[in-house]
């Protein structure tokens, strides 16, 4: 049996980092201040959103999409990703702050 370096195994880290990175994700999520924006990128998102995520009197996105209190986006995200989606950040406007509230509730 081989050894396996040091160097080969943070070669392999950085290598599973990168996959985790460049999977499409299938919801996006964009902090604007106090909204969020919620889209579905994918079939599969677009509809979990239609699914899972009441349509309010102003959707200017259409379906697949909604704006979302920031109070109420971590429940949200952890139900996407406990039903097996991908859900990144999409293009962020706001404070580092507030982008990091999604990675800890998350």
């Amino acid at each position: 049996m081989r050894r396996t370096s040091a160097r080969e195994t943070r070669h392999d880290r950085r290598v599973q980092d990168q996959r985790h990175f460049t999977a499409r994700a299938d919801i996006t999520v964009q902090h604007e201040g106090s909204i969020v924006i919620l889209r579905g990128q994918t079939d599969a998102g677009r509809d979990w959103i239609e699914d899972h995520c009441e349509m309010g009197d102003f959707n200017p996105f259409g379906p697949g999409a909604r704006l979302v209190e920031r109070r109420y986006i971590g429940p949200i995200v952890a139900g996407a990703i406990s039903d097996g989606l991908v859900v990144q950040r999409g293009a962020a406007t706001s404070s580092d702050r507030v982008r990091s509230r999604l990675t800890r509730s998350s």
